[in-house]
């Protein structure tokens, strides 16, 4: 059986990162978890995580301190701060839930953080393959080297779904992807408007795959998730800081005549999700936050999983933009939305026609088209 370490995003409390790492070791070790069907040879495989503190390269830290953007930034830190001690209990509350998931979900390597790169050299030593992915991680402007790699010996190392999150990639980075990636033995990216730059950046061959939720597909997801039994609701969840948004949500939920749930104080403004406090539950690890989805009949968000899994689940849904001081955070739902022929559900602040069965069988045959391409990708660069 071949040993592989996962190095990736797993504890920063979030949905979408929690679910992409669970759904990648997933699919590692239980391929058929995906119900796409196996070719003749398969490698057998046991997947533990790489525990480790992200310790993000801040970029051109000079000029953003001095932004205006930044002294607005600290405004609205110390004011979620007030609102988080306001509601300690209930934040304790949610986070008891996602560690609890983390304890259950993941075997990791050690029993404490690897920081030291004498240590992660030592400790990659024990495996056969270290697979850097999914999420942000190869984001360049918080980029962790950790997640490069530079500590694995060469061939031993590939990536599944590292995303980037630029539409290019800026001159000054280019040496850092050309040096890191060189001796990679598979590459991949969850990006696609950056891919062809890569690919010749790095002098090989780099696929764009889906993100992991989307590999390990509606049935794999909903075979951990709790069943609810929710009456007809609209399902809330935002990131951004647009108060607007909230206000979007509750008139769709009026229009519809639906109850409301929603997840909030997960985002950048706390205070933007004062409209729907009265309808937050607290209790939501990400199991429920798939059956919230799953089970509802509408989802207004400005997230790229819970857009993901709207889709995946055949709910109605409309997605708003996240932050638009920071369009980048936007292309990896544009380019899903595309992909899967649901581009109108974008930004759309008005009751859209419902997505009828046509649409969804369109959406459902791009799905698996990318989905085989990428578990084709992932198996082969087990082998």
């Amino acid at each position: 059986m071949k040993q592989v370490l996962l190095a990736t995003w797993y504890e920063n409390h979030n949905y979408g990162t929690a679910l992409q790492a669970f759904s990648l070791k997933e699919v590692i070790e239980h391929p058929t978890a995906s119900g796409i069907a196996l070719g003749s040879t398969h490698q057998s495989c046991s997947c533990k995580l790489l525990p480790h503190k992200p310790v993000r390269q801040k970029r051109n830290r000079l000029s953003k301190l001095l932004s205006t953007k930044t002294y607005f930034n600290k405004i609205g830190q110390m004011r979620d701060k007030i609102i988080t001690m306001q509601k300690r209990s209930l934040f304790r509350q949610r986070d008891a839930l996602f560690q609890k998931f983390v304890n259950s979900s993941f075997t990791f390597a050690v029993d404490h953080d690897v920081q030291e790169r004498s240590e992660l050299k030592s400790l990659a030593d024990c495996f056969d393959l270290v697979i850097s992915g999914s999420d942000q991680i190869w984001n360049p402007e918080a980029l962790d080297p950790t997640y490069l790699l530079g500590w694995v010996e060469a061939g031993k190392k590939c990536s599944y779904g590292s995303s980037l999150s630029v539409k290019s990639i800026k001159e000054e980075d280019e040496i850092i992807y050309r040096e890191a990636l060189a001796d990679f033995k598979a590459i991949s990216i969850r990006d696609s408007a950056c891919r062809s730059q890569l690919q010749e950046i790095v002098g090989k061959p780099v696929e764009t795959v889906v993100d992991p939720v989307i590999l390990l597909g509606k049935e794999g997801l909903l075979s951990h998730a709790p069943t609810l039994d929710l009456e007809p609701s609209l399902f809330s969840y935002f990131l951004g800081n647009n108060r607007s948004h909230r206000e979007v949500a509750l008139t769709a939920a009026k229009k519809m005549g639906l109850s409301i749930h929603a997840v909030i104080n997960a985002g950048s403004d706390f205070a933007a999700d004062k409209p729907l406090e009265q309808f937050a539950d607290w209790s939501v690890d990400p199991w429920k936050f798939v059956s919230y989805i799953n089970e509802s009949e509408y989802v207004v968000t400005d997230s790229f999983h819970a857009t993901v899994i709207s889709v995946l689940c055949h709910t109605d849904f409309i997605v708003l933009e996240k932050d638009v001081s920071r369009p980048e955070q936007n292309n990896r739902i544009l380019e899903f939305l595309k992909a899967v022929g649901l581009i109108n559900r974008w930004g759309a602040r008005e009751l859209s026609k419902p997505i009828d069965p046509e649409q969804w069988r369109c959406a459902d045959e791009a799905l698996l088209r990318m989905r085989k391409d990428s578990f084709e990708f992932l198996m082969e660069a087990l082998s």
